[in-house]
């Protein structure tokens, strides 16, 4: 996170919350400078702002925007070497040792909850520390990760910053509707201990602990944290304005994926993993909680945390459900879905168009080497202005995509190899290939692939049975077989060129109990 990090250790802005008389801000006092770009950067921040009816303050290499002088959340743009706004928010309340850990718990949640439901990003929670007790949650920082939000350009990204002022302003509103009906201002009472807890608390998280933070705010707000964990529960059923916020909040509408071990969430760009272990303990946590509980949880998983309402309020654990968890999590589906895609398809056949496009057969073979795990990358190098469509791409593979079949102990060095597609009404002859060997030297390459629709002459064959015993380099040959043999692994990449190639499902197997 580099200057992030820096950043948010040393943002010395304090706020009341709502209510409180309006703080001055001691370090406000810009000198007047000529107009530069930096500037004009800052000005356009504040202009989008303004525009959404935030309040703008300003130290010398810091802009901050807040719906109220005396908001406890706002946003940061603090200028990095690049000349460019780093944005970021806080979530800060002032108070007693320990007495804001609740507020800033459910405050920062809320307003992850709807940037990750907005798909503005996929926010990364920072805890400060308090001075004087570690279990205080002093402030909170919100890092807008996967997002373009993230470094403010002018010009460039002034529609994403736009969203992110703008949903930023909806959850001010919807915690503001839970702030003034549970009665909280600067002197309300936090009290602690299980003693002010409903019955279900205990029974939850078993015996108060030393680490552990809980209690009452303000008569209405339950709240326990526990600390080893890291697993906090906001219980909001006491506040009469919950159930109008709960149902403001929707789920994600993403797109999901089963890898083996976490639920994969995809949105727009903003990709999550749900670990199954941490979702099945949470469960758990919440039945003992509320046994009663009449609907289902909404999850929001952000980089650092994974945010859940429920019927009566909000639960978050530190959980790594970010991009670096959907990416491993991805790969593993894939090899799954590979080992399960071989199977279901071994009794798959094939019907092929009278009259096969040239340009489609090379975008699916393309298609199967890129999605084939031993290849690396695959780039067009040649013209598709040949009668029969002939194409040169050149594949980066591995050395076991060179001798697949075979036991081979060398080291996974990456290969070039030229890929030359040839589509014809019957076999692919010798006359049409004369150029493998000048190929290969053109392109510095050390294999060569030939695939060919719907299979090659005799001569063609003894010719690059020919170049093999030589072994001057790697050369082999595919036709509608060998495609074929790769299409049944890889069943959903055929279905995409239904155009010149359709797929008739296996024989349905009925098992008849005996």
């Amino acid at each position: 996170m580099g200057y992030v990090e820096d950043a948010v250790s040393e943002v010395k802005i304090r706020m009341l919350p709502p209510g409180a008389p309006p703080a001055k801000n001691s370090e406000q006092a810009p000198s007047p400078a000529p107009q530069t770009e930096v500037e004009s950067g800052r000005d356009k921040l504040d202009s989008l702002a303004a525009s959404f009816g935030y309040c703008v303050q300003h130290t010398d290499e810091r802009s901050f925007y807040s719906i109220g002088e005396a908001w406890p959340l706002w946003i940061t743009a603090e200028l990095n070497s690049h000349g460019d706004y780093v944005l970021y928010g806080t979530v800060r309340c002032r108070g007693q040792v320990g007495c804001r850990t609740d507020l800033n718990d459910w405050v920062s949640a809320l307003w992850a909850i709807n940037l990750r439901m907005w798909r503005i990003c996929s926010p990364f929670l920072v805890d400060e520390e308090g001075f004087c007790d570690s279990r205080e949650r002093a402030a909170r920082f919100v890092l807008f990760d996967q997002s373009d939000v993230n470094t403010f350009r002018a010009g460039e990204n002034d529609g994403e910053v736009v969203m992110l002022f703008m949903i930023t302003r909806r959850a001010c509103e919807l915690i503001s509707q839970l702030w003034q009906a549970a009665g909280i201002n600067q002197i309300d009472r936090f009290d602690y201990g299980l003693n002010f807890l409903p019955k279900s608390f205990s029974d939850a998280f078993g015996k108060e602990r030393d680490m552990d933070v809980c209690g009452l705010r303000s008569g209405t707000i339950a709240y326990y944290r526990r600390f080893a964990e890291d697993t906090s529960f906001t219980d909001l059923s006491g506040c009469a304005a919950w159930p109008e916020v709960r149902e403001m909040i929707g789920g994600l509408g993403a797109a999901v994926g089963e890898s083996l071990s976490a639920r994969l969430v995809r949105t727009e760009g903003v990709r999550n993993a749900i670990p199954r272990s941490d979702q099945r303990r949470i469960e758990r946590l919440l039945k003992r909680l509320d046994p009663d509980a009449r609907t289902s949880i909404v999850n929001f998983p952000c980089e650092s945390h994974l945010l859940c309402v429920t019927e009566k309020g909000i639960l978050a654990r530190r959980v790594n459900c970010g991009a670096d968890r959907y990416a491993a999590e991805f790969i593993t589906l894939q090899e799954v879905n590979r080992a399960n895609n071989s199977f279901l398809g071994r009794d798959a056949s094939f019907s092929w168009s009278p009259n096969v496009n040239p340009a489609r057969f090379e975008e699916l073979v393309h298609s199967l080497l890129n999605e084939d795990p031993q290849v690396q990358r695959v780039k067009q190098v040649g013209h598709s202005n040949e009668p029969d469509g002939g194409r040169d791409c050149i594949a980066e593979v591995t050395q076991g995509f060179l001798h697949r079949g075979t036991k081979q102990d060398a080291p996974e060095q990456i290969s070039q190899i030229i890929v030359q597609c040839k589509v014809s009404l019957k076999n692919v002859g010798k006359n049409t290939v004369l150029d493998i060997r000048d190929t290969v030297d053109r392109y510095s390459a050390q294999g060569f692939l030939l695939v060919s629709f719907p299979g090659i002459t005799r001569p063609l064959v003894d010719y690059i049975e020919s170049m093999r015993t030589r072994n001057l380099f790697w050369i082999e040959a595919w036709t509608k077989a060998d495609i074929e043999a790769r299409l049944r692994a890889n069943l959903s990449c055929a279905r995409r060129y239904s155009d010149i190639v359709k797929v008739s499902d296996s024989q349905s197997l009925v098992i008849q109990a005996t």
